[in-house]
């Protein structure tokens, strides 16, 4: 199983993206006429569309991005003019990266993330589920009775009796934060999760190999409780697979989401 784990997944933490520093004049911006016109008279330059231009070309030349339409000036207000340099009083995260020098402090942060991922994980977990014929348990029955994705992918009325995985309560995070982590809020990897459930371990298996060939997914843990020298007390008998992930698409790029780490567990 673990050779699923790729050369490129962090750590089971919660990071931050990496930034970079936007303090330094740019080449153009020190040959503007508008910058030398700022130097010489020692006051704020106009603020006109050739300034806005030359804004939106050091922000693409230094991120590989590029600003939406009106961006700048709508937040032209954070920018300062300075001796005939322009200085960006914030760093600029860089979308899909992490900086493992940063880990996140904040639990409001995670909580943030999580509620915007419980969506983009949900809808993995039913791609995955209906690949690998997958179940997931239906609500509010005693004993538990499971349905299988791809006879309920295409029934609304069984779609709505599914029990998701929810987001783990505040209360529950910061018991585990106290008990188990110090804490410490980066090793918090499971307020988003799901479950799969499998009928049988092949099934299961083949699981594993689709999420390790997500080309959107990195695999940053595993934890294979199916191990027969794992000892089952520590779980009161539950064993499964327990999988974090991130999901680093285009999409979670954009809501500054492909950061955050998830849980994922395939139980046999």
């Amino acid at each position: 199983i673990q050779h699923l784990i790729r050369s490129n997944s962090c750590h089971a933490r919660q990071y931050n993206r990496q930034s970079k520093g936007v303090a330094r004049e740019s080449s153009h911006m020190r040959n503007s006429t508008l910058i030398r016109a700022g130097n010489n008279s020692g006051r704020k330059p106009p603020r006109t569309d050739s300034t806005i231009n030359v804004m939106g070309e050091t922000y693409r030349s230094r991120t590989g991005l590029a600003i939406e339409p009106g961006w700048v000036q709508r937040n032209l207000n954070i920018f300062q003019f300075l001796k005939g340099s322009i200085i960006y009083p914030v760093e600029l995260s860089i979308p899909g990266s992490i900086d493992e020098k940063r880990p996140v402090t904040s639990l409001d942060q995670l909580y943030a993330q999580a509620a915007g991922m419980n969506v983009v994980l949900k809808g993995k977990v039913q791609q995955w589920a209906l690949r690998c014929n997958g179940m997931f348990q239906l609500k509010n029955l005693r004993p538990a009775i499971f349905v299988r994705w791809a006879d309920a992918a295409n029934d609304e009325q069984t779609r709505r009796r599914i029990k998701w995985g929810e987001i783990k309560t505040y209360n529950r995070a910061i018991e585990k934060l106290l008990r188990s982590y110090r804490s410490d809020v980066s090793q918090l990897c499971d307020l988003c999760r799901q479950t799969i459930v499998f009928e049988d371990l092949n099934e299961l298996i083949g699981c594993l190999y689709t999420i390790g060939s997500d080309k959107q997914i990195v695999v940053c843990r595993i934890k294979n409780r199916l191990d027969p020298n794992y000892d089952a007390r520590m779980t009161a008998g539950h064993r499964s697979v327990v999988l974090n992930v991130r999901v680093v698409a285009r999409e979670t790029k954009r809501l500054g989401l492909e950061t955050h780490v998830s849980e994922v567990q395939l139980v046999p």
